[in-house]
């Protein structure tokens, strides 16, 4: 049996609609940042719906209009690899496509939202 993931209540700086800081940020340029508020989604492959939100400009995070108080959030910092897969043309030449490495995690999420 897996364990319960707990909600937790997080207190951020915002100004302006904006939030200022955040819990976790990838600066590399290779990175990969969002926030998204969660719900459960039958017909999703995850079994997760996902309403990503913008991004805000300078010191501004997100732009967080779109977000009520108390809604499951996700936030969400991936440094990007790629994972190479060789493979060989009928030219005898190689090639080498990138295929992006992910990570499933819905599972435990889907119980921590379900009521």
């Amino acid at each position: 049996m897996s364990p319960t993931v707990k909600p937790i209540q997080l207190r951020m700086a915002v100004a302006n609609g904006a939030l200022l800081e955040v819990p976790v940020f990838e600066k590399h340029h290779r990175g990969t940042n969002w926030l998204a508020v969660i719900d459960i989604d039958g017909t999703a492959p995850s079994g997760l719906s996902r309403q990503f939100i913008d991004r805000g400009k300078g010191e501004c995070f997100y732009l967080i209009e779109q977000v009520k108080l108390f809604d499951p959030v996700e936030f969400g910092a991936d440094y990007t690899r790629q994972a190479w897969a060789e493979g060989t043309a009928s030219d005898g030449t190689a090639s080498s496509p990138p295929r992006p490495r992910t990570t499933s995690w819905s599972r435990s999420v889907r119980r921590a939202l379900s009521p």
